[in-house]
């Protein structure tokens, strides 16, 4: 129940200047930067009631409303100190406290105290160091469960080896070299932990990274091709990659998932270095390795997305697995490209492709006396192809293939890890289901700006006053299997597909998406971020587009 605001009660304000909360306190006057004891909100919210409860629980992190979903939408009305005033409240709320024009900003109001400053940049150094953990983990799961078995398979001789050193080569390429530079680079900074001087060791360590990455990022794409063909090209060696992922370390992995890591790494050191800058004192020892450790990162990130702009230009592209290869000319399917071709002396020269998205439809024809076994593929601008084979079987085989690649790619367009994990930064509207009865309503759904945490809140003014912490995640679950969604009436027959869950110790949060897109954009940015640990079976993308074309 809300609570009366009094004189002497502190009332909290926003300043869109800093992005920070300040405090001002009517009966005495007194404005400040430190949060109070206890302070009130404009429809009394009391503080108090919330740290008993946080208090309770254990936890220094905000707390997920027990009744989330039963309360309006907007059941926190913050004073914002701007020209246009506070905000209206939902309709049927309470009236708005008579607060007047706000108060002025504390004193130095664009500048927090050194303490302040120096709190905030050691969570930042904290979080820079339990990230490298992780990922560290990661390579050396990498290592483990891939790189070494697949050596030895390699080292077994020529007559009985499924992998070749050739195959390690292009896979994997440098991974080593980047396991051993982050085992050292995790080393030093847990050796300065308790000193907290880690511009010298990041400025060093940026240096190495644009040299090793650099190279592994232009491999990327051709490592991803390989194994992309395997299934269909290499039979025994995709079996071995799947007899791997079952490894218990995997966490149902597949090696895709872990060759995509240090890709996404690089962002992430990019945005940990702009925030421990921020909140590093002018003339501060770490300054200058600090500056120049964000400009190297800077430029790994630059390639990195001129890199991902070359290959969507080309054949060979992040996220395009390799489908069928045939000889109904000379054919190759991808998963979003059907290309042709003719024979030549030695071997084949492309004549087209035909893009598989954008309108793109496959029609049966006909029998007729002079085409047997045929369909057509007419392309988004209605250009036409007919296509036969020599047989019904192998026609109807072919026609399955690129029908069910045209409905995948009409659900949704193909993002880069990239642009899912940006796109989940930014937010969107998802369904929420309360744990503990199955009731739903819209949240404003985001991941962290550092990727630590999943965050929700209203979807009108998209505050996110509630959150978890990824690393307590321990799975991810794609389909409506929680008991969240069998206590809601229609979840499982209607939304199966577009659901999913995220579950922690004792709890599970569970979404639906509203769109195949936002489906995709989600489950993929969080296998990304909890995929190395999570006890459930993780999907790639093309395992993810496969049942969800089943389950549609």
């Amino acid at each position: 129940m809300a609570t009366p605001a009094a004189a002497s009660d502190w009332i909290r304000y926003w300043d869109e200047a800093s992005s920070d909360y300040y405090y001002h306190r009517p009966a005495t006057g007194e404005t400040s930067w430190e949060q109070p004891d206890r302070w009130i909100c404009g429809e009394g919210y009391d503080s108090s009631e919330d740290s008993a409860r946080r208090s309770r629980a254990g936890s220094s992190l905000p707390l997920e409303d027990e009744d989330d979903v039963d309360a309006p939408e907007e059941d926190l009305f913050v004073v914002r100190a701007s020209l246009s005033g506070p905000p209206p409240l939902p309709a049927g709320g309470p009236p708005p406290l008579s607060l007047g024009a706000p108060p002025p900003l504390p004193v130095a109001a664009a500048e927090p105290s050194s303490a302040q400053r120096e709190e905030r940049r050691r969570r930042v150094l904290g979080e820079i160091l339990s990230t490298e953990r992780t990922y560290v983990a990661a390579l050396q799961t990498l290592e483990k469960v891939y790189m070494v078995p697949m050596r030895m398979v390699a080292d077994a001789g020529a007559k009985v080896a499924i992998f070749s050193h050739a195959d390690l080569d292009t896979v994997f390429l440098n991974l080593d070299v980047l396991l051993k530079l982050h085992a050292r680079f995790l080393e030093r900074l847990e050796q300065e932990e308790a000193s907290g001087h880690f511009g010298a060791i990041l400025s060093g360590a940026a240096k190495d990274i644009k040299g090793c990455y650099t190279r592994y990022i232009s491999n990327y794409a051709q490592a991803e091709a390989h194994i992309s063909a395997l299934a269909s090209k290499a039979p025994d060696k995709h079996r071995y990659l799947e007899v791997c992922k079952s490894h218990p370390d995997a966490g149902g992995l597949d090696v895709r998932s872990f060759l995509i890591q240090p890709i996404q790494r690089v962002p992430r050191y990019r945005l940990l270095l702009e925030e421990l800058l921020a909140h590093t004192e002018p003339g501060h020892p770490d300054e200058a390795d600090l500056r120049e450790a964000l400009a190297r990162i800077r430029e790994v990130a630059a390639f990195i997305n001129e890199e991902t702009r070359v290959l969507e230009k080309s054949l060979v592209r992040q996220g395009r697995a390799f489908v069928r290869e045939g000889e109904l000319t000379k054919v190759f399917l991808f998963s979003d490209l059907l290309v042709y071709g003719v024979p030549t002396g030695r071997g084949y020269v492309q004549k087209g492709q035909i893009p598989l998205g954008e309108g793109t439809r496959v029609e049966r024809l006909p029998r007729t006396e002079h085409l047997t076994h045929g369909f057509a593929v007419v392309d988004g601008h209605g250009k036409g192809y007919t296509w036969h084979g020599e047989s019904e079987a192998e026609t109807g085989e072919w026609f399955e293939e690129v029908q069910r690649a045209v409905a995948i790619l009409a659900m949704v367009a193909r993002k880069t890890a990239l642009e899912h994990f940006t796109a989940a930064k930014a937010g969107c509207t998802l369904i929420k289901f309360n744990h503990r009865d199955g009731r739903s309503s819209p949240r404003w759904v985001r991941i962290s700006a550092d990727g630590s945490a999943i965050c929700w809140g209203d979807t009108k003014s998209k505050e996110c006053k509630s959150m978890m912490a990824l690393s307590k995640a321990v799975a991810l679950m794609h389909g409506a299997k929680s008991a969240a969604f069998y206590r809601a009436q229609g979840a499982k027959k209607d939304r199966d597909w577009l659901c999913f869950s995220l579950l922690f110790r004792g709890r599970t949060l569970d979404f639906a998406a509203t769109t195949a897109e936002g489906l995709f954009t989600w489950y993929l940015a969080l296998a990304a971020l909890v995929g190395p640990r999570s006890s459930e079976p993780i999907l790639d993308e093309e395992a993810l587009r496969a049942r969800v074309a089943e389950m549609i």
